[in-house]
């Protein structure tokens, strides 16, 4: 039995970190679809859920009790790979910037 495999998501734009450094949140967003399930991963560290859409795309992965922030560590703790996206293009945001501002920019 594979227990907590490394999730593959796939994807053309670039992921968005959104940070909340008063409660060491981040969330790494891929989709701006609507989440339909959240399922939480066992690991040691940081709580991680993974929110998908209705078609089982990972719309993005929550992290709770983050200490450190760049994109390649996060996805290393939350064990996802992403597939066909440049991570250098990665951008860093606060959770209260509204989605309208941050679409298509």
């Amino acid at each position: 039995m594979i227990r907590n495999p490394i999730l593959m998501v796939r994807g053309t734009i670039p992921p968005i970190v959104e940070l909340d450094t008063e409660s060491s949140c981040a969330y790494i967003r891929f989709s701006w679809a609507k989440v339909a399930k959240t399922v939480q991963r066992s690991f040691s560290g940081p709580l991680v859920a993974i929110d998908y859409d209705q078609s089982n795309g990972v719309v993005g992965v929550e992290l709770v009790g983050v200490i450190e922030v760049s994109i390649a560590r996060l996805l290393a703790i939350a064990k996802v790979k992403p597939s066909g996206v440049d991570l250098n293009k990665t951008r860093y945001v606060s959770p209260r910037v509204p989605e309208r501002d941050l679409v298509n920019v």
